[in-house]
């Protein structure tokens, strides 16, 4: 009955070694179309072409006949389907390892899913014959689909799953099976094809979303990479030119309650200073212009009681009362204090940093702050009229609008002399590149030029990848890359405003986005709000936030994003629950197998060991009981009946004389071992 089963189980190895190798190639590669029904194409060309070459070996010259037909008169397609792959391929491994190669050759797309699919079964029916022939060496076959399989996943790590568990199946339940470990071949092939079935996850579930492939691609980049390649989310470290990728995980961090529901910027860490494409962290004492903290200045802005700036304030719409920003701490990740614009803060806040940073002190899981708030588009509208109106009213007698006066007046020069500053030659590139930034036009107008050439001419995404060696982030980003996310756009729009005459600073923070906003006026911060952009700073007033990235686009990804993570951790719990029967067995059978590899290798290792302490007699006695059972009941050819016979008297001699068995003998006996494994 064995001998009967076991060229069929022989086939159906090598079939989960082919079905994981491909479907590595289709999920990592991110392939899905016709995926199932190629599949099922190699195997039956795989089955076929095996079971006919084992019992015709000439027909491998009509196999490859075929094909060589197939490639010359099918050559136009054959050679735009390879085209196709290749573009796939190399967007797949640019994902990965950020190589930068993107549609490297051209194709027809009229016909690419025709030559695609042509140009793989060609593909199957070549490999089938190159399988045939390797599995007549069982060592060097297992070598190279494992050298094969090893490539697949540091190229598409998005495949070590369900497909490397199958091919691990076939490999195992193959090489065992082939070595007459029946036993053994079944257990470990039935708990890795369990373990497959298991870590496949749902139909239809999002790639992005599986974390042990997220976990896989993490680990191949940060090792192809470093380690600052990706990051998470949250405030990062203000270095644009290492990270190629922004990959939140949905992490809770805090929550929102505001009293009127609106779009807030939370400024977390900010920087003036720009080196070697990195945004500075500097730590100086705290800017104090006249006795007061630069930092406390923009909110009494409002407080001034001067007749001539209300009424400025009231016909522009900046004439505003007070909100409140309560803040819940649910995850402390962030060493910088967050804070809106134009918001009360005092000193056991945290210590201030120059005039841009507080570092927190504490860790309050409830914070309440008032702030005004104020709009971008109202403030430019006002912005001349404003300073008009203090130079009208900076006669007044009070006390706290001639301090406040004078002290924005010292602040205003201290600004330009900080944040006006383009290092090296980035000036004369942007200018030559964006003339339209020296025009003498308002601060308003050249705030809405700037934003819509960002937003226009530069693709957003989350996975721009890094900047070669020895190139400026921001001009790679505007001259070459042409597409970023937030830190890009603001770090780009911070040089162009300072370009144009207007200072201007790099915040990193949270925005969150009216839409956010429940019933009840709270809104749930992850990590997907984190959020770079530029500020720019109004004379007499304060720094305002500018929004230079595309926000539909931003949306539409943190939408996106959070579907994903709310599947992971709602879809895959649904997922348990119905299959928790599977899943146990799952994990059982898994468990089972782990116990009996462990219990295995230690039998080998002991069984290792005892051999080497045995005598040659003993060796001799176990080879020739070896010998017993493999000829049993089976004729030998005639040219090893002497070589057997002499094979006996070795033994006998081992077994009753008082001789010692000689190296040269033992090795003979293992030699007619060898060959008798190989030919029975």
């Amino acid at each position: 009955m064995k001998e009967k089963i076991q060229p069929y189980m022989k086939y159906i190895f090598l079939s989960m070694i082919f079905l994981g190798l491909t479907d590595s190639v289709f999920v990592g590669f991110f392939t899905r179309a016709f995926q199932y029904y190629l599949l099922c194409a190699g195997v039956a060309i795989l089955t076929v072409l095996c079971v006919l070459l084992e019992r015709y070996p000439k027909a491998v010259f009509g196999a490859v006949g075929f094909a060589v037909a197939a490639a010359f008169f099918l050559r136009s397609a054959l050679a735009n389907g390879f085209q196709v792959i290749s573009n796939r391929m190399a967007d797949a491994v640019n994902q990965v390892f950020d190589m930068g190669f993107y549609y490297y050759v051209d194709i027809r797309p009229e016909y690419t899913r025709r030559d695609s699919i042509l140009f793989i079964l060609l593909l199957f029916l070549l490999g089938s014959v190159v399988f045939h022939y390797l599995t007549k060496k069982t060592k060097i076959f297992a070598a190279v689909v494992s050298a094969v399989e090893a490539c697949l996943l540091i190229l598409t790590p998005y495949s070590i799953t369900g497909p490397f568990l199958l091919f691990l199946c076939g490999l195992t339940g193959y090489v065992l099976w082939t070595r007459k470990k029946t036993f053994s071949a079944s257990v470990i092939s039935v708990c890795l094809l369990l373990g497959a079935v298991a870590v496949s996850g749902t139909a239809g579930e999002p790639a992005e979303s599986n974390p042990v492939k997220e976990t896989a691609l993490e680990l191949v980049r940060t090792l192809s990479q470093g380690k600052d390649y990706q990051v998470a989310g949250g405030i990062g470290s203000g270095d644009i030119g290492k990270i190629g990728s922004v990959a939140p995980r949905g992490t809770k961090l805090f929550q929102v309650k505001l009293s009127k529901p609106e779009t807030l910027y939370l400024k977390g860490f900010t920087s003036g200073v720009y080196e070697k494409g990195m945004w500075k962290k500097e730590k100086k004492d705290a800017k104090v212009i006249l006795g007061e903290n630069s930092l406390d200045l923009p909110y009494q802005f409002f407080d001034l009681k001067i007749p001539e700036l209300s009424l400025e304030l009231l016909d522009t719409g900046l004439q505003k009362k007070t909100e409140n920003a309560e803040i819940r701490y649910q995850k402390f990740t962030d060493e910088y204090y967050l804070w809106p614009y134009f918001s009360s803060i005092s000193p056991e806040k945290g210590r201030y940093y120059g005039d841009y940073n507080i570092k927190r002190n504490g860790k309050r899981e409830k914070e309440t702050l008032t702030y005004y708030p104020v709009s971008l588009d109202n403030i430019l509208k006002a912005d001349g009229r404003i300073t008009d109106a203090l130079l009208d009213g900076q006669t007044g007698d009070v006390t706290l609008e001639r301090e406040y006066f004078e002290a924005m007046d010292s602040y205003n020069q201290y600004v330009r002399s900080q944040y006006l500053k383009v290092p090296g030659d980035l000036k004369k590139k942007l200018t030559k590149k964006f003339p339209e930034l020296l025009q003498v036009v308002s601060m308003r107008k050249k705030t809405g030029m700037i934003q819509t050439l960002l937003r226009e001419n530069y693709q957003y995404t989350s996975d721009s990848g890094t900047t070669p060696e020895g190139k400026d982030p921001i001009w790679y980003f505007l001259n070459e890359n042409k597409k970023g996310y937030c830190t890009q756009y603001a770090s780009a729009a911070v040089m162009m405003f300072r370009s144009a005459g207007i200072p201007s600073r790099y915040v990193e923070g949270y925005r969150i986005d009216e839409r956010k906003f429940k019933r009840d006026h709270t809104a749930q911060v992850t990590d997907f709000y984190a959020h770079a952009w530029p500020e720019i700073y109004v004379e007499n007033v304060g720094w305002v936030p500018v929004e230079v990235t595309n926000t539909r686009n931003l949306l539409s990804e943190q939408d996106q994003t959070e579907r994903d993570a709310s599947y992971t951790e709602h879809g895959m719990d649904s997922f348990l629950k119905k299959n928790l029967v599977l899943q146990s067995l799952a994990a059982l059978l898994l468990s089972f197998f782990v116990i009996v590899t462990i219990v295995k290798i230690t039998a080998e290792i002991i069984r290792y060991r005892n051999w080497r302490k045995s005598t040659n007699k003993e060796k001799v006695i176990v080879y020739q009981n070896l010998i017993n059972s493999l000829t049993e009941g089976k004729k030998l050819d005639e040219k090893y009946v002497l070589t057997l016979e002499k094979v006996r008297k070795i033994s006998e001699k081992g077994r009753f004389s008082q001789h010692e068995i000689t190296d040269e003998e033992l090795r003979y006996v293992k030699r007619f071992v060898d060959i008798l494994k190989k030919k029975i």
